[in-house]
């Protein structure tokens, strides 16, 4: 797991990427996407977090997806991999190859 936070335009806003990377021989199917998915719920609803103030990016990254990962990544109206995006745009949670 790999993490930055970046501060924004606004005094004390920040946007938190959060990187998971697989091994290599992971092929990212529904547990590494549940996995990713419950972490970002979790952590983006942390009350130490100013919900007005921070926005949260997580991306998982393997090297080959299953079918089931495949299917959640063309989620219509978004581009490839974007799998969630929550309804103020604070949360986003990505898949890439």
């Amino acid at each position: 797991m790999l993490y930055r936070q970046y501060p924004q335009l606004t005094p004390n806003s920040f946007e938190h990427l959060v990187i998971e990377l697989k091994r290599p021989k992971c092929v990212l199917g529904q547990k590494e996407i549940g996995q990713i998915e419950n972490y970002a719920f979790s952590v983006s609803e942390d009350e130490r977090f100013d919900k007005a103030q921070t926005r949260w990016t997580f991306l998982l990254i393997g090297n080959e997806l299953d079918a089931f990962a495949d299917k959640k990544c063309r989620v219509q109206g978004r581009e490839y991999g974007h799998i969630h995006v929550s309804d103020d745009g604070a949360v986003n949670i990505f898949v890439r190859k």
